[in-house]
């Protein structure tokens, strides 16, 4: 589904991500962890168009997409889920489901089945929503797109235990649902691990370790060690 071939880019002059080759399969969840500051999301960024690449390729199902802008890659089925989640403040939820509406799979009616909350909301505007409301508007958006490739930068990011907790069973059964591949960053190991089959470590802008996340669930790979965590 992706190819990502010695990948160099990141902001006006400052290279975050040097040389990184990635691959994701059709179908599959990748979690890409790591510690804060080693390129994570500007690798989000790059696939998804809106940072600078200086080097290399990108591929969608085979398609050079590395000179497209963000919006014709989104036309070729790229979805993003931002980490700061971007709503419109002057939307409702309503609007919000509108305009990302693009035929396929994921309709109105079957998000709002998988969200009951956002039909609770419909027509609020989203600067009214709590912070877990809103990251589950991002992913509606997103969902409503009808993507082939979800990039799912930190959605847990500032959510209260019991949301976060919400959160993940909603990805569990977007992922189940076998439509489309995710590349998710997630600062939370546990929850990385049980959404993922694969896991990528990144550092230093490269991709240095990936792995079966089963294994790290088992305890057959100690996670912390190859990050470089503490104890």
């Amino acid at each position: 589904m992706l190819e990502v071939k010695n990948l160099s880019g990141g902001w006006e002059r400052t290279t975050v991500v040097e040389n990184l080759t990635l691959t994701l399969r059709h179908g599959e969840c990748l979690a890409l962890v790591g510690r804060n500051g080693v390129g994570k999301t500007t690798l989000i960024e790059l696939i998804s168009g809106r940072a600078q690449q200086s080097s290399g390729r990108i591929e969608l199902e085979g398609q050079d997409i590395s000179s497209l802008s963000g919006y014709a890659r989104s036309n070729l089925g790229l979805g993003l889920v931002p980490q700061n989640r971007e709503v419109f403040p002057s939307l409702t939820v309503r609007e919000h489901l509108m305009v990302a509406a693009r035929p396929g799979r994921w309709t109105q009616s079957s998000i709002l089945e998988l969200l009951p909350r956002l039909g609770q909301r419909l027509n609020h505007l989203a600067c009214h929503l709590s912070g877990g409301e809103q990251q589950m508007l991002a992913i509606a958006r997103a969902l409503l797109g009808n993507p082939k490739l979800v990039l799912m930068d930190e959605p847990s990011e500032g959510l209260a235990p019991r949301v976060v907790e919400q959160l993940a069973d909603v990805l569990k059964t977007i992922i189940a649902d076998g439509t489309l591949t995710m590349l998710l960053v997630e600062q939370r190991i546990d929850v990385a691990m049980e959404l993922s089959s694969r896991f990528a470590i990144m550092d230093r802008g490269r991709i240095i370790h990936t792995g079966q996340s089963q294994d790290v669930l088992d305890g057959r790979t100690k996670l912390a060690d190859l990050i470089g965590l503490d104890h």
